[in-house]
């Protein structure tokens, strides 16, 4: 997936923190440095800033001062850093420790301190804050959210021509892969902690959706009789209300989210008095009643099926079948404006009996068979139970087989959306009324921004996002009991087996919504990929005008959301606060400039107000150049004196130029100073 670099604003922060900067790993280690550099820099133009305020202090005496104070005055107006004019205060102060009256070294004490303490702070501050830098980008081993590089022609929804029978198999073909790479995530990130480094970072900005689980649920059909365990025996599982932005990572500004809620419940149920057994086709059949199935028109129905069956199962067959089977039915709720309507239709595929049928939640039905497949041990949980009172000797093994040659699980799936702005939600119910209520109604009074994320939502919640898609999608692949089994033989299982079922099927339902919204922004498929599926669909562009004709606000914000979706990485960019690296860069920039234009500003101050002020004169006369002038102006001999003037930007000049040569230094230094015997 590719990872957006440049500027983008981050939602998650403070204003401050907002304006994010994404760069390539390479180019943000570049910018580290530089930034860092750029403070040394800084560092050392405030530290000139400071000496000069501090020799204007101290140059400001209209007084005798003593030699001491000369030495210092001279190494703070040549001093190479904040350090070097430390250390210079520090040796001055030393040599001449203990000479002078107590008031003069008291007084000369100070003057170091005035010297020394300044350039101490100054530079562990700018060295800390070089160091500290690095704060404003995160660590470049780290994972960052970022944004998905948006592509006008890979940004939308993936549609298949399921008028066709090849169409309607491509799409269940993608609603099959995808639900089996929900559930590879599930393996990986959701049913343990991921904590090693062996398995690659999740690419979705939180990596497992915050949900809570209860084991003393209602019964999740309305005759409460039929949950095996009881009326408030069932186990759910309910997310938090997941934030667009947090959780699901669409870039937005609070007023712009939405939050979305789902709700899974399901029990073992009892359906022993709605099943008969028949001989069809000269082999006996198991034949639930649950409530009549419409036939699909692209699956041939045996004449001799009973025609208001639910399910069958063909005893004679299972005995050749290895380990497990599962098959399951559905029957969505019906929409807000036909609430309390039967649900026969063409697109709907059963319709349950009242014992099974809820107006507020998508009802699913799941019929688990163990065929030949025994334990080792005996199962107590109530949907693969298998007690031991049918039991098989195989070597030194007792085998226990299931006690039941079919079990049934009902499921109850609701859902919910609310405006965070208002506090207003939809309904607790299923799909097609919370769909109908925002797309139709717009109950939670969302605006054209809250729109656009609730439509991507309702999509994805459409394509498969339900878990009888996913168990029917995966087959004996959603159960991990299945991991166990080794051909006909399993160890045994928990009591609560059936809720670690359960509970597996709701964080596939996750982690296939997760990749559902991401894949709005970054579809990779295209319409020759490599697994066939793009041959039979496309991608929906929604800056495509056939596809989405006309111009209103919510088409525009889904194309804005093409370039605003958030993802995870690990080792691809370096995330950098822009407003950081803003102040260091400007702060830093200022002090330079001012370091450079300060003694002319302040030359050109004292010329306005036709004043040579007294500063201006003793920085001159306190500058090493002008120093080495004054040693070397009688160095002509015979009582003569060199002719000097003021070149630019102050440097002393000899009028004859530069044809003057001086002998070497040994008319300035006394050897006997070095305690060298002449």
């Amino acid at each position: 997936m590719a990872i957006a670099n440049g500027l983008w604003w981050d939602y998650s922060g403070s204003l401050t923190q907002a304006w994010t900067l994404s760069l390539p790993v390479d180019y943000g280690n570049r910018l580290v440095s530089g930034l860092a550099l750029l403070i040394t820099l800084a560092g050392a133009s405030f530290w000139n800033i400071a000496a000069f305020v501090i020799h204007a202090w101290n140059a400001n005496n209209d007084g005798p001062v003593s030699g001491m104070a000369l030495q210092q005055q001279v190494s703070l107006r040549n001093s190479r850093s904040a350090l070097a004019a430390m250390w210079e205060a520090l040796k001055i102060h030393n040599a001449w420790a203990g000479s002078g009256s107590g008031n003069r070294r008291k007084e000369a004490m100070w003057r170091t301190i005035w010297i020394a303490g300044p350039a101490l702070v100054i530079s562990a501050g700018f060295a800390t804050a070089a160091i500290l830098s690095s704060s404003v980008a995160n660590k470049a081993y780290g994972t960052v959210v970022a944004r998905a590089q948006g592509d006008a022609a890979a940004c939308g929804f993936w549609e298949y021509d399921t008028s066709t029978a090849t169409g309607y198999a491509a799409q269940s073909a993608k609603l099959n892969n995808d639900a089996v790479q929900a559930r590879t995530y599930v393996a990986n990130f959701y049913a343990r902690n991921v904590t090693g480094s062996s398995i690659a970072p999740s690419v979705f900005v939180r990596p497992r959706l915050p949900y809570t689980t209860s084991a003393s649920a209602p019964c999740p059909v309305p005759a409460d009789n039929r949950c095996l365990l009881g009326s408030d025996a069932a186990f759910s599982a309910v997310t938090d209300q997941l934030d667009s932005h947090e959780m699901l990572g669409i870039n937005a500004p609070p007023s712009d989210r939405v939050t979305l809620q789902l709700s899974l419940t399901c029990s073992p149920l009892g359906t022993g008095d709605l099943v008969e057994t028949r001989v069809i086709s000269n082999a006996t059949h198991i034949v639930w009643f649950l409530g009549d199935r419409v036939s699909d028109l692209r699956i041939p129905v045996t004449q001799s099926v009973p025609a208001n069956h639910t399910h069958t199962y063909n005893v004679e067959m299972s005995r050749a079948v290895e380990g497990y089977q599962i098959s399951g039915i559905w029957a969505p709720a019906p929409g807000l404006s036909v609430k309390n309507s039967s649900r026969l239709g063409d697109e709907t595929p059963w319709e349950p009996i009242a014992d099974l049928d809820r107006r507020d939640a998508d009802v699913s039905v799941f019929f688990l068979s163990q065929n030949q497949l025994g334990y080792l041990t005996p199962v107590l949980d109530p949907w693969f139970s298998a007690s031991g009172n049918r039991s098989v000797d195989l070597g030194t093994h007792n085998i226990s087989k299931s006690d039941r040659t079919v079990t049934v699980m009902g499921c109850a799936e609701q859902y919910r959306m609310c405006n965070p702005t208002s506090s207003a939600c939809t309904e607790w119910g299923g799909f097609s009324l919370v769909s109908e209520s925002i797309m139709k109604r717009n109950i939670p009074e969302y605006n054209p921004a809250q729109l656009a994320t609730a439509s991507r939502l309702l999509l994805a919640l459409s394509t498969g996002t339900n878990v009888y898609r996913i168990v029917t999608s995966l087959g004996v692949g959603s159960l991990w009991a299945n991991n166990l089994a080794f051909g006909n033989i399993a160890p045994g299982l928990p009591d609560t087996q059936w809720q670690t079922e359960v509970l597996g099927w709701f964080q596939t339902l996750l982690a296939k919504l997760q990749a559902d919204v991401l894949g709005y922004a970054s579809n990779t498929r295209t319409l020759v990929d490599g697994n066939g599926l793009g041959l039979l669909g496309r991608v929906r562009s929604v800056y495509n005008d056939t596809d989405f004709p006309g111009t209103n606000p919510v088409k525009e914000e889904l194309q804005r959301q093409c370039r605003n979706q958030l993802v995870q990485s690990q080792g691809e960019v370096q995330n950098f606060n822009f407003a950081g690296v803003l102040i260091i860069v400007c702060a830093s920039v200022a002090l330079m400039l001012t370091d450079l234009v300060l003694e002319r500003l302040v030359a050109c101050v004292t010329r306005i107000k036709r004043k040579e002020g007294r500063l201006t004169k003793r920085r001159q006369a306190d500058d090493k150049l002008h120093l080495l002038r004054m040693a070397l102006l009688h160095a002509k001999g015979e009582g003569e004196v060199y002719d000097w003037r003021l070149g630019s930007l102050g440097v002393p000049v000899l009028v004859e130029g530069d044809d003057v040569l001086f002998d070497t230094p040994d008319m300035v230094v006394d050897l006997a100073w070095y305690g060298v015997q002449t």
